[in-house]
């Protein structure tokens, strides 16, 4: 699915993508969202209140890089530029990677979405399980995160580490960075909000 959606970004500055309906996408291969690029998914069929989905997203596997003698995982599956946009909804995100390496000191692959400048991301009618972090300000970081009728669940089994739906760290990069989280209808399992200074929550 990566590899489909890095083809079409290469072409258009808005896309709009529906999912059909009881159908399975992988996304393993990370996008970039260049500066003021949209990108909406979709799956179709879902009703308010994330309801009726039949679509599903998974997420497998991590990509390794490596410094000096420390191996860490990139978390990345989608990096949201200046200005840019990313909508995702209607569908089951599934996380299954338990990656136990360390996490990588780039704050665009810190989590599963990124942001630096001044960018939005949306996830809304959206169930999502996860082993890894959902979101996070990165770099220069002075962006908007919607969610509604967002349900995040971390596996009881997984024990490796906190997670959290929304953090602000811009690891070995440019700090002065932050933003706001539009919470409304928004259920967490296993998991808990970051208290960082550097996030404010509109409930």
């Amino acid at each position: 699915m990566g590899n489909q959606l890095t083809n079409v970004l290469a072409q258009y500055c808005h896309i709009d993508v529906k999912l059909a309906s009881n159908l399975t996408f992988t996304l393993n291969v990370p996008i970039e969202l260049k500066a003021f690029q949209k990108l909406s998914i979709n799956g179709e069929g879902a009703q308010n209140g994330a309801g009726n989905i039949t679509v599903t997203i998974l997420i497998t596997t991590n990509r390794i890089t490596t410094a000096g003698a420390t191996s860490y995982r990139q978390s990345r599956r989608v990096h949201v530029g200046d200005y840019g946009s990313f909508v995702l909804g209607g569908v089951f995100l599934i996380e299954s990677a338990n990656d136990p390496l360390p996490s990588t000191p780039s704050s665009a692959n810190k989590a599963l979405f990124n942001t630096s400048g001044r960018g939005i991301i949306q996830l809304s009618q959206i169930r999502i399980t996860t082993t890894e972090d959902v979101i996070n300000f990165g770099e220069w970081a002075d962006d908007l995160v919607r969610s509604g009728w967002t349900y995040i669940t971390v596996p009881a089994d997984f024990t490796n580490r906190i997670v959290y739906p929304v953090i602000a760290d811009s690891g070995s990069n440019f700090r002065g960075h932050g933003g706001v989280v539009a919470r409304s209808h928004t259920f967490l399992t296993g998991l808990n909000w970051d208290t960082s200074s550097r996030i404010l929550y509109r409930d």
